[in-house]
This record gives C-alpha cells, structure tokens and sequence, in this order.
C-alpha cells in the first residue's frame, strides 16, 4: 500500500497526524524495507520485494541471450513484464507457467515465437 506522505509502496507501521504512514515518515526505521530497494519485503520471496525478484528472474533469463534478441519482439516483453503493475502476478507467471518456460526457450535460442509454440502452450504440450 503508499504511504500517503512519500507514496512509495511501504508497509504502513507508523502513524502522523491520526493517519497511517511508513515507519520512515512516521521518524523509525521500517523493518520491512529491502536494503536493496527499501520496497517492501515479498511473502513469495522473503530476501527482496517482488519487483526486485522480477528483475532477477528476467535477468537470468536473458543471461545468454543472443544479440539479436536484445532489440527485437521478445526484449519488448522482457521490458513489459519489468515494468507491469503488479510485480507479483509477474513473478507468479515467471516462475510456474508453460508460457514463461516458453519464453525462457525462446530467449535462449533467440528465435521468435511460432503459431506452433504459442498452440503447444495453450494445449499444455509445450516444451519444457
């Protein structure tokens, strides 16, 4: 939730002026905070906040990615899922799905996705 003084995502510990505010703003620390980011701690991933773990899965995807892939269709995606919403519905798909792993094939081998791949993924026979 913001905290309606700074309105960045916090865990609301604190108050100031008979409202709920970030430990921060209300004058202490907020043991919530990620050192990383200072975002709010994830229930899914206890060490960072669901943004930051978003980042590193498509990290890692794209650690051997070819060069090619970097600029086209799927750097798009990687740059969509980064920047979405809701970080942890991103990070729930990233890690469970048939069409992440999909992905994850894709950027790999740098070739775009095929009409082929996308009906295996629907009809749950993808590539695993």
């Amino acid at each position: 939730m913001p905290c309606p003084d700074c309105d960045r995502a916090r865990v609301l510990t604190g108050r100031a002026e008979h409202r709920r505010v970030c430990g921060p703003c209300a004058g202490v620390p907020d043991p919530y905070a990620r050192e990383r980011c200072a975002g709010p701690r994830s229930y899914k991933v206890g060490r960072l906040c669901d943004r930051c773990a978003v980042a590193d899965h498509l990290e890692e995807l794209s650690t051997d990615v070819p060069a090619a892939v970097g600029t086209g269709p799927l750097a798009a995606m990687r740059a969509a899922l980064a920047e979405a919403p809701d970080a942890g519905t991103v990070l729930n798909w990233l890690r469970g799905s048939r069409s992440a792993r999909l992905l994850r094939d894709l950027m790999a081998t740098g070739r775009p996705p095929s009409h082929t791949d996308l009906d295996a993924t629907i009809d749950g026979r993808a590539r695993r």
